[in-house]
């Protein structure tokens, strides 16, 4: 330890690189889940379900509608208005 202060923990770390990288928070991607099933997390509460999963959780943005999701919501949009 560099001057008698502990490394940061996984969750400080997985946060500050969100912070960093402009990312609202995580969603699990595993493509398998029903769309009841797959949750997603803030920045500043990560896994308030207990569970950290470090192999399906991503980089996520949060919707208006209130989940998270891999693309911004402009990005979305942008997409749907110009398949139109």
């Amino acid at each position: 330890m560099k001057d008698n202060i502990p490394p940061p923990s996984a969750k400080t770390i997985i946060r500050n690189w969100l912070y960093e990288n402009g990312y609202d928070g995580l969603v699990d991607a595993d493509p398998l889940l029903d769309e009841d099933d797959v949750c997603g997390c803030d920045r500043d509460d990560l896994c308030p379900c207990g569970e950290l999963c470090i192999e399906r959780c991503i980089a996520a943005y949060l919707h208006k509608d209130g989940l998270y999701y891999q693309e911004k919501e402009e990005e979305i949009n942008g997409n749907i208005e110009n398949s139109a």
